[in-house]
């Protein structure tokens, strides 16, 4: 299951935190929207004891997308078969997470 791909100790851990969008029109990129939203969720978890991970999907081809998680601390986790259907198309993704408060999961 894929909390428990995430979280060490349930009991401890009870809440998470899921990225479920975040886009950018071409015009507005490079100019640190992104990191500015990433960084304000990071700044609520790191509020939240009971919070130790924040986790997204990235389609695997996204590739700007990927360096960008990765920048801020991300880490792959694993790659999910036929995630995203677009256009009667199915996708992969990996499933990127940041660990907080203590709960690290191996990256294995």
């Amino acid at each position: 299951e894929l909390i428990d791909r995430l979280i060490i100790d349930p009991y401890v851990y009870t809440k998470v935190f899921y990225i479920m969008t975040l886009g950018c029109n071409d015009q507005f990129r490079n100019r640190g929207l992104g990191s500015k939203l990433i960084e304000d969720c990071i700044n609520l978890v790191e509020q939240v004891g009971e919070c130790g991970v924040m986790y997204l999907h990235v389609i695997t081809y996204n590739k700007a997308a990927i360096r960008f998680y990765e920048r801020l601390g991300f880490h792959r986790i694993q790659e999910i078969e036929d995630y995203y259907t677009i256009d009667e198309e199915k996708y992969n993704c990996y499933l990127y997470a940041k660990f907080f408060h203590g709960n690290r999961r191996s990256l294995k």
